[in-house]
């Protein structure tokens, strides 16, 4: 297994975050700084800014992420728009995405696993648990799972 994030040949593991919110955006920051782990978090304030880092990865003009940590509710492209593309690209399709979001309706997290989303969590209120589970994550999807 690999721990702490980091990924065969030594590189650290890569997560996109695409979320709108800054104080959400500083909390993952802060959350995976905590964990000890090597990993690097690429982020995309807006879903549009997101398709834009997407379209750059597929040219080979910026790092294939690990994972992409998104938010549904943005402003310019939603986390669907984003899900779709990534879920419906040959190229990106095998990227886990993790939904991250306060939406706790049974619409979103149907639509989103309709979409290919590999995991919904809802984002906790409390600033522990959200900690805790922005961790969890990391340790899950960069330290116990095999990606590609």
């Amino acid at each position: 297994m690999l721990r702490n994030g980091s990924r065969p040949g030594g590189r650290p593991a890569r997560i996109l975050l695409v979320e709108d919110s800054v104080a959400d955006h500083k909390l993952v920051e802060m959350a995976l700084a905590e964990s000890g782990g090597d990993t690097e978090l690429l982020h995309a304030d807006d879903g549009a800014a997101a398709l834009d880092v997407l379209d750059e990865v597929v040219a080979g003009h910026y790092p294939r992420p690990d994972v992409v940590l998104l938010d549904l509710n943005m402003p310019r492209a939603s986390g669907v728009d984003v899900l779709r593309r990534v879920k419906g690209d040959p190229e990106l399709r095998t990227i886990p995405v993790v939904v991250f979001s306060t939406s706790r309706s049974d619409v979103d997290v149907a639509v989103a696993y309709e979409c290919g989303a590999n995991a919904y969590v809802v984002k906790p209120l409390d600033l522990q648990r959200f900690m805790t589970v922005v961790r969890s994550i990391e340790e899950h999807w960069t330290g116990v799972v095999r990606l590609p």
